[in-house]
């Protein structure tokens, strides 16, 4: 390669493991109103956290060692470890069994008040229906 024309960058993705405990937090954090997106807000936490737990995996430990891995971003890997320990208080649900009971018990009481007179759920409340 020639050096003063060309530049070498390496760039690796993570696991699918990696971007699915990456991609949880997006999930829990969106305002979601329908019965399928208040589904989806809790349950892939509950079977990615029990997936892991089975697993025998510390998530303790992975809570602590998270780093950001996006591959677009480029920069001092020390820091970029530090942007994603420090990017809010939110507690992410995956490595906080409290947390996720707190998510799945919020999502099954709004289930449970749009479900509908029949027993089923529309894509909407069952409110105001005949």
């Amino acid at each position: 390669r020639r050096e003063d024309s060309s530049q070498l960058i390496g760039r690796f993705s993570p696991t699918l493991a990696g971007a699915i405990l990456d991609a949880i937090p997006y999930l829990t954090e969106y305002p979601y109103g329908c019965t399928e997106q208040t589904l989806n807000r809790f349950l892939p936490a509950v079977v990615a956290q029990r997936a892991l737990i089975d697993l025998g995996v510390d998530l303790e430990s992975i809570a602590k060692k998270r780093a950001n891995l996006n591959a677009q971003e480029i920069g001092d890997p020390s820091e970029r470890a530090a942007q994603w320990r420090n990017r809010g208080t939110r507690k992410d649900p995956i490595f906080d069994t409290a947390e996720t009971r707190n998510l799945v018990a919020a999502g099954v009481e709004k289930l449970q008040s749009m479900q509908n007179g029949d027993g089923g759920w529309g894509w909407f409340s069952g409110a105001g229906e005949v």
